[in-house]
């Protein structure tokens, strides 16, 4: 089975390059005990909320990845994104003219 159909994280492979670039991409914005988290604490949470940045950040350095990178001895073979968000809905799937399989990045948890 290839990669891309068991890997929920990936976004982009490309099975010519090898060897190759592989970039995992993290950016947790959603956070259980943080205001309007899941299991909300305030005690801990010391008023800080969801956060915005992290997920718009590993999107933003994805594209570049997509779009951007170099490398003729290593070219981009893989590209994993896991992310997180509370308050939107999630993103539409990265778009790039360097990508062989390109789809939406399922929203996951700690379990997968």
């Amino acid at each position: 089975m290839p990669l891309s159909e068991k890997d929920k994280a990936l976004v982009f492979e490309n099975r010519g390059a090898n060897p190759g670039t592989h970039v995992l991409i993290i950016g947790i914005g959603e956070y259980p005990h943080l205001i309007r988290g899941e299991n909300e604490n305030t005690a801990i949470a010391e008023g800080m909320e969801q956060l915005d940045a992290p997920p718009i950040s590993a999107r933003a350095v994805a594209k570049w990845f997509l779009d951007n990178f170099e490398n003729p001895e290593r070219p981009l073979a893989s590209l994993a994104m896991v992310f997180t968000l509370i308050r939107s809905p999630l993103p539409s799937p990265l778009a790039s003219a360097n990508t062989l399989i390109i789809r939406s990045v399922d929203r996951l948890t700690a379990q997968e």
